[in-house]
C-alpha cells in the first residue's frame, strides 16, 4: 500500500515536471518551422529565377514575373 502510493505520487510528479520541461521548447519549434518555410520559399524562388534566366530562350516577362 505504501509502495503503491509512493509510486503513484512519483509518477505524477515526474510526468508533470517532464511535461512542463517539454512545453518550454514549443516556441523554439515554432520558430524553427517558420525559418524552414522561409528557406523553402527562398529556394523555390531562387530555382525559378535561375531557370528563367538560364533558359534557352530567355523570356523577359517570366524573369520579371519571378522577381
Amino acid at each position: 500500500m505504501l509502495y503503491a502510493n509512493y509510486e503513484a505520487e512519483l509518477v505524477e510528479r515526474v510526468n508533470s515536471d517532464l511535461h512542463s520541461y517539454v512545453e518550454l521548447f514549443n516556441p523554439m519549434k515554432d520558430k524553427i518551422n517558420k525559418r524552414r518555410r522561409k528557406l523553402l520559399d527562398y529556394d523555390n524562388a531562387k530555382h525559378s529565377w535561375d531557370s528563367a534566366r538560364n533558359a534557352k530562350k530567355p523570356d523577359d516577362f517570366k524573369i520579371a514575373k519571378v522577381c
